[in-house]
């Protein structure tokens, strides 16, 4: 009869680990929300959503294309840090205003949602129960040996954190694209 290979717990423990890390494929990503809008409710749903501060994509009724950050939004336009693309709407020192009838669609950057913390939180729980079931049959008196099982419960822990903020990622939603009309 053959001998069959039984590989370790932790070996078991760590491929499953690799497999979770691997689930959350880009094609299960959620799609960027585009929300068609005007200026006022724009305002409203920036200001809801607590986009304020944020990177953004300004697309202009010509077609030109901003990147800068959020100040405020105002009646009359946006207020954003000035860059080199928006140096002719120069307004206050730090500030370039782009009026509301030059702008076509606002996209901002970045993610929202809670699923980096969840995921991170509960893949540290996980790694660290993981770690701590696996070492819970070694005998631990000698010095070397309780070393070693200490930096393998900490390895699984933050594997399992690292595992566990990325899975999250990929449950969050993208910022949303405002196309203003």
């Amino acid at each position: 009869m053959k001998p069959t290979l039984r590989l370790p717990l932790w070996h078991e423990a760590l491929a499953l680990l690799c497999a979770a890390l691997l689930l959350p494929s880009p094609a299960a990503a959620a799609q960027r929300e585009l929300i068609r809008t005007t200026w006022d409710s724009f305002q409203q749903q920036v200001a809801e959503r607590k986009l304020r501060g944020s990177n953004l994509r300004i697309t202009l009724a010509d077609g030109a294309v901003v990147k800068t950050d959020l100040i405020r939004i105002e009646a009359t336009g946006l207020i954003v840090k000035p860059v080199k693309a928006t140096r002719q709407w120069a307004a206050a020192a730090g500030e370039s205003k782009i009026s509301r009838e030059q702008i076509k669609t606002v996209r901002f950057h970045g993610r929202s949602g809670h699923g980096r913390l969840i995921g991170a939180l509960g893949g540290l729980g996980a790694g660290a129960g993981i770690a701590a079931g696996v070492s819970s049959g070694v005998d631990t008196s000698e010095g070397v040996v309780g070393i070693i099982v200490g930096i393998a419960i900490f390895g699984a822990a933050l594997g399992g954190l690292i595992g566990g903020y990325y899975i999250g990622r990929a449950l969050d939603q993208p910022a949303p694209e405002f196309i203003i009309q």
